[in-house]
């Protein structure tokens, strides 16, 4: 290997102070983000998603991340929504555009007969946005900004194709007489 590849270096000039953040030059403070959770009684597993102008709905080098490793037996994960590889993504980064109105894949891994509880934990979505778990196989929708979605899988669940998360922008909406 060539050595010179991975030689690191902080310099004085790289320097900054302040007590305000992470010391990240440059980066806006205010993000806009969604974090969901998958609980169990023993067990919880969280996958996020951020909204920025700089990312798209493929693979974003730099803001998307995999989950590291093999994808535990209890897990939430979701699926690029363009040029989907099949890689379970732990966090995925989308266009700010992309949260007025995006279906996204979930993974799940879970067990046959486990209750499990999909929520949402953390977010900094405006409050016109809503956000959807939608569940094709028992043919559910459900509005995540007001209530958990609980089940108890009548069979183990492994991969994606069954649950998605979708977003949309609640208009209002004016009636004409």
């Amino acid at each position: 290997t060539n050595d010179d590849l991975y030689d690191l270096e902080f310099t004085a000039s790289m320097r900054r102070t302040g007590s305000g953040d992470d010391f990240i030059v440059g980066r806006n403070a205010e993000l806009t983000y969604l974090k969901l959770n998958l609980n169990s009684n023993s067990e919880a597993f969280t996958t996020e998603f951020y909204f920025n102008a700089n990312a798209s709905s493929g693979f974003d080098l730099g803001y998307d991340a995999n989950v590291f490793g093999n994808t535990p037996d209890f897990a939430l994960y979701s699926h690029l929504i363009q040029d989907n590889s099949g890689h379970a993504i732990a966090l995925q980064t989308l266009n700010t555009s992309d949260v007025l109105n995006s279906i996204i894949p979930l993974g799940v891994n879970a067990n046959q007969g486990e209750q499990i509880t999909f929520s949402i934990s953390d977010s900094t979505l405006p409050d016109t946005i809503n956000v959807y778990l939608d569940d094709t196989v028992a043919n559910t929708t459900t509005l995540l900004n007001v209530s958990n979605y609980v089940i108890s899988p009548a069979t183990p669940l492994s991969g994606t194709g069954r649950f998605y998360l979708r977003t949309s922008e609640n208009a209002l909406s004016t009636v004409e007489n």
